[in-house]
């Protein structure tokens, strides 16, 4: 089972979230990406290349690119704290997609984020649902990075959702 995993805006796939998702997954897939780049979805469909994804897990901006990833690609999806409120996720310009998408995505937003107003990420991210399968968990004192310890915790609830437990 091949994972996607893309992390936030100006960092880099963090090694221990790396190594949480290893435990987890056959296979990882984390590319570098530069938000800023036009070219940044050319860099994940590179990563991609003849692999075949079953998950896809994103955080922040990363979230936001994991979903239409999840949408594009019909697979179940782990969003932490995406970034579905900031302006910079409407500065994408992601492609629409006309595919169906009927696999559940789970969402994990923090209370206390300080970067993605709480009460505005909810709404975006409700927007999300589209009549199709989406779960939030609100965690009340998670700020926006999301420690190890709780993404480990979102990982295996993520795959109890989706039945892999």
């Amino acid at each position: 089972m091949s994972v996607l995993y893309l992390h936030g805006y100006g960092g880099s796939p963090n090694q221990e979230k790396l190594r949480i998702l290893s435990k987890n997954f056959s296979n990882v897939i984390a590319p570098q990406v530069d938000y800023d780049d036009e070219q940044f979805l050319t860099v994940i469909d590179n990563a991609l290349a003849g692999e075949h994804i079953s998950y896809v897990v994103g955080n922040s901006l990363g979230g936001v690119v994991a979903h239409y990833y999840a949408r594009k690609l019909g697979k179940p999806c782990l969003l932490l704290n995406p970034a579905f409120c900031s302006s910079r996720a409407d500065e994408l310009e992601l492609p629409k997609l006309s595919v169906t998408y009927n696999a559940p995505t789970y969402v994990v937003l923090g209370g206390a984020d300080e970067l993605l107003p709480p009460e505005e990420n909810i709404v975006a991210t409700w927007a999300l649902a589209d009549g199709n399968p989406l779960f939030i968990r609100v965690r009340h004192s998670l700020p926006h990075s999301v420690p190890a310890d709780v993404f480990a915790n979102e990982v295996d609830n993520f795959k109890t959702l989706i039945h892999l437990r």
